[in-house]
C-alpha cells in the first residue's frame, strides 16, 4: 500500500471530483463531479503520476454522479439527467439528455403568476433563460422574452421570514422554522393579504399563517425550487425538481392540477390528480399509466393517448382552477355535456400488450415477404380480436382484420393474469406475413381489443439489394383533394382568402410533377362548389385513386366548428348549416373513414380555426372558439399513420391579410415548397429535397414572424413514422 502518487488539483477550486474511473488502458484517469468551467460540468484527465493532461473537457449541465469505463473511452451519467459517452480521444457525445425544465432558481421575475394563476411565464432553463408563457385558458405555450407587467412575482416582504433561500436554518420572527432533517429551504412566497406565506424546501412544501403557526405541510415530489400564490391567495403554484409546476390549493395543499413541459419541442401536458388531461398536439404521450405485474415481471406502461376518450377532458382542466375541487370541476363540465363519457375502471380496459420477437431490429430481408413473430399479452382479461400490420405507420388493407386463431384466444384466456407471481408464461405467441417494403422501412405491429389498440411495436428492417425490377423504379403519383371556402350560402359565414389559398397551394403542388412524383394531380373544390356532397365524392376519389406507393393529401381552409353538447368537430362546407351540422357539414369521422383507407402515405393540411376580430392589422377567421388541440390529437393519432398540419394550436386566431395575400398559413406553406418563378424555401438543410419536418420548421418560424406570435402552427407525425421528403426545392 506504499503511496505512488498524488492528482495534480492545483487550480480545482470550483466545485469538487467526486466521480473518477480509468480508461480501459490504464493510462489514464479521468475525474468529474461538480467541477465548473464556463458553465458546464468538466473532467480532467491525469496521467499514471496524477499529471494533468490536456484542457477540462465539458461534460453535462449538471453534477456527474458516475464515470465507468466504456469500450476504450467512458460512460457517464450526470444529474441532467443525461447519460453521454467520453471517447478515448477526449470527446463527449450526449446520448440522452432530459426533456424536462429546470427549475432551479425559478424566483422573483423568472417565475410570475397572473391574478388569476391561470398563466404564469418562466424559463426553460436555469432561471429565466429561454422564457416562456403557458395560458392555460388558452390552451397555448408560447416564447415570451418580455417580462408582463401584469404578471406578479413572489412576494418576499411584508413578514418576518429570513434565511430562507438555500438554507437549512430559516425563521420566522427570529424563531427558528422547523424543516426536515437535512432539509434546505428553497423558495418563498408572501401572499398579497399578509395573512400567511409558503415556503418551499427539498423534500416538502409548506404553509403558515401570519404568525408564523404551520397550517400544513406536503410531501413534494422533487425539491421546491419556486413557489407563487395567485392574487387572493387561494392557489399556490411550486415549481419542482422533476421538471413539473404543480397548483396547489392554500386551505389544505391538496394538488389541484400538474404541468410537464418538454424544453425542446416545447409540447406539454398539463394533468388533475386522476388523470383528466389537457394536452398540445404530441403532448399526451408524455404521461400514462404504470402497472405493476408483481416482483419478477417488468411492468407495464400505458400511455394516456391509449385512454383518450375517458381521460382527455380539457373541459374538465379548464375549470379546476375556478372550482378548486376536481370533484365539482368533473360535475360542472359533464353538465355542459349531451353526450355521457361512462367512467371504467381502468384495470378492466387495459389495451393489449405486444412485442415483436423477429425479425431483430436493423435486420437485412431476402425476398418479398416477411414473417413477423410476436408475442402478445391481454393484461385486462379482454379478448384480443385483432393483429393489425404497419409500414411507416400506415395500416395495410391487406393485413387487416387478422383475428386471432381458436389456439390464440384460448391461450390468453388461460395466461390472463400473468403479472401474479406464479405466472410461468410471459403471453402468447403469433406470427403474421407481409410484403416486404421496397427498401427500408419501419415495420408495426398493433393488437386491438374493441376499438382499443395496444402501443404498436416497432422494427426497422431494410430489404436486401436485387435486380431492380420495373415496378421498384416507378415514381409515385400525388393525389391532392383541396379545398377553400370564402364564400358560403349563408352570408353570415363569410370569409376573406380561403379560396385563394386553395388555389396557390394547389398551384404549388401541381408545381412538384415530374420531380419526386410521376404525376401531380390535384382536385380544387372552391366557395359554392365545394358543397357536403361534393367534398365526400372527392374524398371518395381520393381513397380509390392512391395506390400504396402514393401519397395522398387533403388540403381545407374555412370553417370548422364544434357541435355544442356533443364535442364533435365538423368542417363546414359552403352549403352548412349550424344549427344542422350532422346533415349539412363533414364530422371528423368522415373524414377518418376515408383516409384511414387510403393505401399509401396520407397528409392533411387543416386551417379551421376560430375568432371573428382584428389582431395587428389582419383579419382572424372563423365562428366560435373551440380547442384545436382537441381535434387533432383525434384526427392524427398513433393509430391511423394520418400526418396532420395545422394552422394554429390551442385557442390560437387563425389569420389572414391582403397584403400577405393569403392566411398566415398557407402563405408560409407556398413559400416553403415554392412555385413558378419563386424559390422554395423549406429545404433548411440545402439537399434540394423538402422533408415533413423541414416544412414543419420552415411553416412554424415564418407564420409566428408573420403574426408576431400570435398564431402557431404544428405538426403531427404519429410514431414510427419516417421524416419522408414530400417535394423537391425547386
Amino acid at each position: 500500500m506504499r503511496r505512488i502518487a498524488a492528482a495534480d488539483t492545483s487550480g480545482i477550486d470550483n466545485g469538487d471530483l467526486s466521480s473518477v474511473a480509468w480508461q480501459a488502458d490504464g493510462k489514464r484517469l479521468w475525474a468529474a463531479g461538480r467541477y465548473d468551467v464556463g458553465g458546464k460540468r468538466s473532467a480532467i484527465a491525469f496521467d499514471r503520476n496524477g499529471k494533468k493532461l490536456g484542457a477540462p473537457v465539458a461534460l453535462a449541465e449538471n453534477t456527474v454522479t458516475s464515470l465507468q469505463p466504456c469500450g476504450a473511452g467512458l460512460a457517464f451519467a450526470s444529474g441532467d439527467p443525461a447519460f453521454s459517452l467520453l471517447s478515448d480521444a477526449g470527446t463527449a457525445t450526449i446520448l440522452h439528455t432530459s426533456l424536462a425544465v429546470d427549475m432551479r432558481g425559478k424566483r422573483g421575475t423568472d417565475f410570475t403568476l397572473a391574478a388569476d394563476a391561470k398563466s404564469l411565464r418562466f424559463g426553460l432553463g436555469y432561471g429565466g433563460k429561454n422564457p416562456v408563457r403557458f395560458d392555460l385558458a388558452r390552451s397555448s405555450l408560447q416564447v415570451a422574452p418580455a417580462v408582463d407587467p401584469a404578471f406578479a412575482k413572489p412576494r418576499i416582504d411584508g413578514l418576518p421570514v429570513d434565511n430562507w433561500l438555500n438554507q437549512a436554518t430559516p425563521t420566522f420572527a427570529r424563531k427558528p422554522i422547523r424543516l426536515y432533517q437535512n432539509e434546505t429551504s428553497r423558495s418563498l412566497s408572501i401572499r398579497l393579504d399578509g395573512k400567511g406565506f409558503a415556503l418551499g424546501a427539498d423534500f416538502s412544501l409548506r404553509a403558515f399563517d401570519a404568525q408564523g403557526t404551520q397550517i400544513w405541510q406536503k410531501a413534494a415530489p422533487s425539491v421546491t425550487w419556486g413557489v407563487n400564490l395567485s392574487a387572493d391567495g387561494r392557489i399556490i403554484v411550486a415549481a419542482y425538481g422533476d421538471g413539473t409546476i404543480r397548483w396547489h390549493r392554500w386551505s389544505d395543499g391538496q394538488e389541484l392540477l400538474a404541468l410537464f413541459v418538454n424544453k425542446i419541442t416545447k409540447a406539454w401536458v398539463a394533468w388533475t390528480p386522476t388523470g383528466y388531461y389537457s394536452a398540445s398536439p404530441g403532448g399526451e404521450d408524455m404521461i400514462g399509466w404504470h402497472v405493476n405485474r408483481g416482483w419478477d415481471q417488468a411492468a407495464d406502461f400505458f400511455p394516456a393517448d391509449r385512454f383518450r376518450a375517458q381521460f382527455a377532458r380539457a373541459d374538465i382542466v379548464d375549470r379546476i382552477l375556478d372550482t378548486l375541487d376536481e370533484a365539482e370541476a368533473v360535475k360542472l363540465a359533464n353538465a355542459g355535456r349531451s353526450v355521457k363519457i361512462e367512467a371504467k375502471s381502468l384495470l378492466e380496459n387495459l389495451p393489449p400488450v405486444i412485442s415483436i420477437l423477429s425479425p431483430a431490429e436493423g435486420a437485412v430481408v431476402e425476398g418479398g415477404s416477411i414473417t413477423i413473430t410476436y408475442i402478445i399479452r391481454s393484461p385486462s382479461g379482454l379478448p384480443v380480436d385483432a393483429v393489425e400490420a404497419r409500414i411507416d405507420s400506415r395500416p395495410l388493407p391487406a393485413a387487416r382484420g387478422l383475428g386471432p386463431a381458436d389456439a390464440m384466444r384460448q391461450c390468453l384466456e388461460e395466461t390472463h393474469g400473468l403479472g401474479r407471481q406464479d405466472g410461468a408464461l410471459q403471453g402468447c405467441r403469433g406470427s403474421i406475413t407481409i410484403d416486404a417494403p421496397q427498401n427500408s422501412a419501419e415495420i408495426g405491429l398493433a393488437a386491438r381489443t374493441g376499438a382499443r389498440f395496444s402501443e404498436a411495436a416497432l422494427v426497422h428492417v431494410t430489404r436486401a439489394a436485387t435486380a431492380t425490377a420495373a415496378s421498384d423504379v416507378i415514381k409515385p403519383k400525388l393525389y391532392a383533394l383541396v379545398i377553400g371556402v370564402a364564400d358560403y350560402v349563408n352570408p353570415d359565414y363569410k370569409l376573406g382568402l380561403p379560396a385563394k389559398d386553395a388555389k396557390d397551394f394547389a398551384a404549388a403542388l401541381e408545381h412538384q410533377k415530374g420531380g419526386l412524383y410521376a404525376d401531380v394531380t390535384v382536385q380544387i373544390l372552391t366557395d359554392r362548389a365545394a358543397t357536403v356532397s361534393a367534398i365526400k365524392r372527392g374524398l371518395n376519389w381520393l381513397r380509390q385513386s392512391t395506390t400504396a406507393r402514393d401519397v395522398a393529401i387533403l388540403y381545407f381552409a374555412g370553417h370548422g366548428e364544434i357541435e355544442a353538447g356533443s364535442g364533435g368537430f365538423y368542417l363546414l362546407p359552403a352549403d352548412a348549416d349550424r344549427k344542422e351540422l350532422f346533415a349539412t357539414a363533414l364530422s371528423r369521422e368522415d373524414i377518418n373513414l376515408v383516409l384511414d383507407k387510403v393505401a399509401g402515405k396520407a397528409i392533411v393540411f387543416l386551417d379551421a380555426c376560430h375568432s371573428g376580430a382584428i389582431v395587428a392589422g389582419a383579419q382572424t377567421r372563423g365562428l366560435g372558439a373551440f380547442n384545436v388541440n382537441d381535434v387533432v390529437k383525434d384526427m392524427a393519432n398513433a393509430d391511423n399513420g394520418i400526418v396532420l398540419f395545422t394552422a394554429s394550436t390551442g385557442k390560437q386566431l387563425s389569420m389572414e391579410d391582403a397584403s400577405w395575400g393569403n392566411g398566415a398559413f398557407t402563405k408560409a406553406l407556398v413559400e416553403g415548397l415554392g412555385l413558378e418563378g419563386v424559390k422554395a424555401k423549406a429545404d433548411l438543410l440545402h439537399k434540394g429535397k423538402i422533408t415533413l419536418s423541414e416544412l414543419d420548421a420552415f411553416v412554424s418560424d415564418r407564420v409566428k414572424e408573420l403574426t408576431h406570435g400570435a398564431q402557431s402552427p404544428v405538426m403531427i407525425n404519429p410514431k414510427g413514422l419516417a421524416n419522408y421528403p414530400l417535394a423537391l426545392a425547386r
